[in-house]
């Protein structure tokens, strides 16, 4: 019997909820930086933050109130830590102040 991995902790019961979303997206395969100048959109680390804020308390809503309430929240950001983010800050400063882990 195939096990549902999004279903609850007993592997039955309705699937749990999966959320995947995307803020910000460029045409070339390339670094952030690099993208943003070839392209000139780039925006700036206030906006780039303000949305990723919203993004995360949409998650922080979609499990208040439940029984169980339980979220997992994963921000996937391209390349490392300390690799420049759109507008050429670190990607470790920039995102400093969201408290986020890295899992790098």
């Amino acid at each position: 019997m195939a096990s549902n991995l999004l279903a609850d902790e007993e592997g039955v019961g309705p699937p749990l909820e999966l959320l995947c979303k995307t803020l910000y997206a460029w045409e070339e395969a390339v670094s952030p930086l690099l993208a943003t100048e070839r392209e000139g959109l780039v925006p700036k680390d206030s906006t780039v933050l303000e949305t990723l804020g919203e993004c995360l308390e949409d998650v922080a809503e979609c499990g208040a109130g439940k029984e169980r309430s339980e979220v997992l929240c994963v921000v996937e950001t391209a390349g490392g830590v300390a690799s420049p983010g759109p507008s050429g800050s670190l990607q470790c400063d920039l995102y400093r102040s969201v408290l986020l882990q890295s899992c790098s």
